[in-house]
């Protein structure tokens, strides 16, 4: 399967957290051990070294050393993507080359709304790579910053303009109307929902338009944690069910899937990713 082929067999994906051993240097075995048991449940793409995974923490070498590990271990079983964590064309660069090299599908970039060439230049730095080259996923979160957007326009025209290349968005937005926007400019736009407490609402919104499953995905954080991302797989099947869709079910794998968001966001005065790692230690315990 080509790296597009990977992206467009995923609809649900763990925005995998990263283990360290003192806080400072990924513990790339543990990590390894952690994504090894969402695979087993059923997650079908991978996000590595993004917000929740603490990207931003690392330096180049660490993500050097974590993303060739995942590579070997993970690559062609299921959609492997790279966070790039920095708007610096120059330091994205760099990661889109280590991803490449490590076979991984995808990359997760932010965009910049006061560059917008730096999308086209991401792009034309993945088609470079060659014929089958890694996929571009635009994470709009202007939660964290408020450059980090795009609008609809902006990313119909990245894919007009680079037609070889995957290109779907990762909305973290949290809003219903805000996922419609994307359909309204496009019909066929991947989308990927990042905020879990939206996920049956996106699911309802979409099946109802006929549009779902094939282009409204799921990114998540939470999926990290016992029980979520067995909620989002049941949520998933129930929007899935041949000849119509199980509402019922749907809305019950929500509340279970709500329940983990509230937890994680009560405890999340520091940040999201650490609240992650506290819980998931705590329910391994």
């Amino acid at each position: 399967m080509t790296h597009t082929e990977m992206l467009k067999a995923a609809s649900i994906g763990v925005a995998s957290t990263t283990l360290w051993q003192d806080g400072f240097n990924p513990d790339v075995a543990a990590t390894l051990a952690h994504i090894e048991r969402r695979v087993a449940l059923g997650a079908q793409m991978v996000v590595v070294g993004g917000t929740t995974g603490g990207g931003h923490q690392m330096r180049h070498a660490m993500k050097v050393a974590l993303y060739k590990a995942v590579g070997d271990r993970f690559a062609r079983r299921v959609a492997l993507v790279a966070g790039i964590g920095t708007t610096n064309p120059q330091q994205a660069r760099q990661i889109i080359r280590c991803a490449e090299s490590c076979n991984f599908d995808g990359v997760l970039a932010l965009p910049n709304s006061n560059d917008p060439q730096l999308l086209h230049k991401l792009a034309a730095c993945l088609e470079a790579t060659g014929k089958n080259p890694p996929g571009l996923i635009v994470y709009i979160i202007p939660q964290l910053d408020p450059s980090y957007t795009a609008t609809p326009q902006q990313i119909d025209k990245l894919k007009l303009a680079h037609p070889r290349l995957y290109v779907a968005v990762k909305d973290s937005r949290g809003s219903i109307d805000g996922l419609l926007e994307w359909y309204r400019q496009d019909p066929f736009m991947d989308v990927w929902i990042g905020s879990d407490l939206i996920a049956a609402p996106g699911f309802y919104a979409l099946s109802c338009l006929g549009l779902y499953p094939k282009t409204l995905r799921v990114i998540s954080g939470s999926a990290n944690v016992p029980g979520a991302l067995e909620d989002l797989l049941r949520m998933d099947a129930a929007a899935k069910r041949p000849g119509s869709v199980d509402y019922a079910a749907m809305l019950d794998a929500q509340r279970g899937l709500s329940s983990v968001v509230y937890e994680l966001l009560q405890d999340a005065s520091d940040s999201f990713a650490e609240a992650v790692q506290r819980a998931l230690q705590t329910r391994l315990a």
